[in-house]
């Protein structure tokens, strides 16, 4: 996931204007993400469970698994699970 400036207005090549609100857009088709999902999935086995998020992209599917600190998430809502026992 990348994180882009709202407004795009012409300025020099690789530099930002400071803008107060970002959007977070896929790796693949630069869609704009809106939301995540918070999930206890964990990469170790038979590690402790970190808090992670899972980011999924409306437009073409591609799913991204970040920590639950990531700066990222700041843009973007949380999303309640469905139910389940999150298994």
């Amino acid at each position: 996931m990348k994180t882009q400036p709202a407004n795009h207005e012409s300025t020099q090549p690789g530099i930002w204007p400071v803008k107060d609100k970002l959007t977070v857009s896929c790796l693949r088709c630069n869609a704009e993400l809106t939301d995540y999902r918070p999930t206890r999935f964990t990469f170790l086995p038979y590690g402790i469970s970190r808090a992670h998020a899972m980011v999924v992209c409306p437009k073409c599917g591609h799913v991204e698994f970040l920590a639950k600190e990531s700066l990222l998430l700041h843009e973007l809502d949380p999303i309640a699970s469905d139910g389940g026992d999150d298994d």
